[in-house]
């Protein structure tokens, strides 16, 4: 058998030979299928770097360390040729050695996998890890965590800005992103938080907020369409609650008599590791008795633990895709009442919290009522707090009244 070739890498004296290139390229040495090996001749100690295939016709790039031209190698930031050769393939190992060996390193595809089946895992919304998927590039999926820097994500997240995405809609995504990472490499979570970081002033006030004619008209218009939609849009606009949280209600959470009602879930937004237990907590939000006798009649003959509200063939609404069952026959109703385009269901979630604050509920039962707190009520609706307290405040005003014969005697008050 022939004899392997020797490297011209593979000894400091070798390298040192080795004429300084004029662009200062590295000398690249292929280990496999889309993987290389580079080492940059300095007028000091060269450098080893990776060049690697991201799977989409690009490639990444990354320093590895130090080569070991002037001094020993420590198998840290001065590395030995088999060391660099070492190093590059464990950053590049694929997802299915990964499997067998969590040793190994993730890549960004890999860690989104992870966490979609952790949120299988906790019942939470597995669609997260597919939003987030999709905003990013094939080149940022395909590289390992260990290689991914905090200007590479800052540099992706404000791409999604400049493409015209709302700051809020980023933050979400980011979140997600985020998480993922965490949860595969938490010794980053450095990295994460620097090169993530939360965009300021995504906390706007809502635009989606309606009068009770317009609210009036789309229920009416989703019953006319279609009964089951006509019951969801019904029940999501007494309550203000979000879809997520109609669509998990059961026959058992609806309580019939002279103050109907429904125990509702809470969603436990921000809730990480104990989700699943907080969606077991139940608060009550109470509904009209016109809304209880449908519902009451919709779900007649059903067991107390099935869905208590169902679409027009039987099947039920979905939690993991909470807007995906009614959102092209919502964009036609949108349309038949006349309102923008792009408007969607959180309209009767917005209008009913800014109806309950203009009519002078406390900032803190309308937030309790909603499952949200009063900081974030106060963020996203304080121009109607502020306009209720006004009328308030005013009311209260002392105004000036003429009033006849008023003399001041030793001090007092009297009427002349």
């Amino acid at each position: 058998m022939p004899r392997k070739a020797r490297s011209s890498l593979e000894s400091a004296s070798a390298r040192l030979r080795l004429p300084f290139k004029a662009n200062k390229k590295p000398y690249w040495e292929r280990l496999g299928p889309g993987l290389s090996l580079g080492y940059r001749r300095n007028d000091h100690a060269g450098s080893w770097s990776i060049r690697a295939a991201d799977g989409a016709g690009g490639e990444w790039l990354k320093r590895i360390g130090t080569a070991d031209d002037y001094e020993a190698a420590n198998g840290k930031d001065v590395l030995s040729y088999e060391q660099a050769v070492a190093e590059a393939r464990r950053l590049y190992r694929g997802k299915d050695d990964t499997e067998h060996d969590p040793t190994k390193p993730v890549s960004l595809d890999e860690a989104l996998t992870r966490y979609e089946a952790d949120l299988k895992a906790r019942s939470a919304r597995t669609s997260n890890a597919l939003l987030a998927r999709h905003h990013l590039t094939p080149s940022l999926l395909s590289k390992p965590l260990a290689l991914i820097t905090a200007e590479e994500l800052k540099h992706w997240r404000d791409r999604l800005v400049a493409k015209g995405l709302a700051p809020s809609s980023v933050n979400r995504v980011r979140n997600n992103v985020r998480a993922a990472m965490e949860l595969s490499a938490p010794s980053r979570s450095h990295v994460w938080k620097t090169g993530l970081e939360t965009l300021p002033n995504a906390t706007r006030a809502r635009k989606l907020i309606f009068g009770d004619d317009v609210i009036r008209a789309l229920v009416a218009e989703s019953y006319r369409r279609d009964s089951a939609l006509g019951l969801l849009c019904d029940v999501l606009a007494t309550t203000g609650m979000r879809p997520i949280q109609a669509q998990r209600l059961r026959v058992e959470d609806l309580i019939v008599g002279d103050k109907p009602r429904l125990m509702v879930s809470k969603t436990a937004k921000g809730g990480g590791r104990n989700r699943a237990e907080k969606k077991l907590q139940r608060y009550p939000v109470p509904i009209t008795s016109a809304l209880c006798a449908k519902l009451k009649q919709a779900s007649k003959g059903r067991a107390d633990d099935a869905p208590l509200l169902l679409q027009v063939d039987g099947r039920p609404w979905s939690e993991i895709n909470p807007h995906a069952d009614y959102r092209q026959p919502f964009i036609e109703i949108v349309k038949a009442v006349g309102l923008e385009p792009g408007t969607t269901a959180y309209l009767f979630r917005h209008s009913s919290i800014s109806r309950m604050l203009m009519r002078g509920l406390h900032t803190k039962l309308v937030a309790d009522l909603h499952d949200t707190s009063e900081q974030m009520i106060r963020q996203h609706y304080g121009k109607f707090i502020v306009e209720h307290s006004d009328e308030i405040a005013r009311a209260a005003l002392l105004h000036d009244e003429p009033v006849a014969n008023v003399v001041l005697t030793s001090g007092r008050l009297t009427h002349g």
